[in-house]
């Protein structure tokens, strides 16, 4: 029996050995799987994002009411906020927009673009921007030509140029270099 149970711990120890070793490998398969995951968003965000410099031409599109709208950018500094309804991430990235949208100082140059063909008026609503004036179905040649298919993506615009954009739920220290971003444009103008 004192044998028997030696064979038996000899065989948990390899066995056991076996199994780290194992967990190791895929461990470290999993972060390669991970990085090549990563390595191909930032290629798809890059090759689907407008490219800082590049100028905005005006964006066309309509009012949630369907009205023409035409919001003009030449000259002036804007945040771009690019959502669409049935897009989870963007309800999950709404509280960080109305962190921007309740700031007095830049409310007035945040620019709430809908994907959609019309925005639900339950939908704005429930993100608190029934009152302001949202660009719907905006011109898909607009769309192609800037790379801005995806949502929910933020761009800010200097003096009618790309300065920055952001895909995906903006952290804290994206809404910090939005603010930044904006208050050093403003200072600037002084």
């Amino acid at each position: 029996m004192n044998t028997l149970c030696k064979v038996l711990i000899a065989l948990l120890v390899t066995f056991a050995v076996a199994m780290l070793g194992l967990n190791l490998k895929l461990s470290t398969r999993n972060r390669q799987i991970q990085a090549q995951i990563r390595a191909e968003f930032q290629r798809q965000e890059l090759a689907n994002t407008p490219v800082r410099g590049w100028t905005m031409p005006p964006l066309k599109g309509h009012d949630g009411k369907g009205l023409p709208l035409q919001v003009d950018l030449q000259g002036k500094d804007r945040v771009l906020l690019l959502f669409s309804a049935s897009c989870g991430v963007c309800d999950e990235n709404w509280p960080n927009w109305q962190r921007l949208l309740a700031d007095p100082s830049l409310s007035s140059q945040l620019v709430p673009i809908s994907f959609d063909k019309s925005v639900a008026d339950e939908y704005l609503k429930k993100h608190q921007i029934s009152d302001r004036e949202v660009l719907v179905g905006l011109d898909p040649d607009i769309v192609k030509s800037m790379r801005l298919g995806m949502t929910p993506q933020t761009i800010v615009v200097r003096q009618g140029k790309v300065e920055h954009s952001w895909v995906g739920r903006l952290s804290r220290s994206d809404l910090r270099e939005i603010k930044g971003l904006l208050n050093r444009e403003s200072a600037s103008k002084m």
